[in-house]
């Protein structure tokens, strides 16, 4: 019953995570969704940031095929900017300052269904804390990765996709 979508051009804001803590140190994001805490700074993950503060880990080769990169820095006006933990010393890092602005080149496609009830998503990021999907918003699965699954609020999902 899911659908396909393609990923609208916008901008967001990314971090590479080994801009903010060295290769190797355990780390958590916290996002407007969920707290992902079973993740490692690595080369290999960035964190994408939406123009509402939330935020996504995705790794860095599906970024570089979907995301066009500029140096300018990333600012949004909402009253939470994402920030993540520094697990081995509990040290809070706002991301605001490592943030840098990318636009999407609409070649991600995904499939997606309309929630009707309430669903927790364990996900490929975090396997043992799941994101919490309200009736309303979207359940979503990369074309590109049927493992890559997560929710998106439905006040969100209009903006970022179109159906095609």
């Amino acid at each position: 019953d899911m659908r396909r979508y393609r990923k609208l051009p916008g901008t967001q804001g990314y971090v590479p995570c080994t801009e903010v803590l060295p290769k190797g140190t355990p780390m958590l994001i916290r996002t407007l969704q969920c707290d992902m805490d079973d993740l490692v700074s690595d080369d290999d993950i960035y964190i994408l940031i939406g123009m509402k503060g939330e935020v996504s880990p995705i790794a860095r080769e599906k970024f570089e095929k979907g995301y066009s990169v500029s140096d300018q820095p990333f600012e949004i006006k909402t009253e939470y900017f994402p920030h993540i933990r520094n697990l081995a010393t509990g040290q809070i890092i706002d991301l605001r300052k490592y943030a840098r602005t990318c636009t999407a080149r609409g070649e991600v496609m995904i499939y997606a269904k309309r929630l009707t009830q309430t669903v927790k998503v364990f996900t490929l990021w975090d396997r043992d804390t799941y994101m919490l999907g309200k009736p309303g918003d979207y359940l979503v699965m990369r074309e590109d990765d049927n493992q890559d699954v997560y929710t998106i609020p439905q006040d969100m999902f209009s903006l970022l996709y179109e159906e095609v």
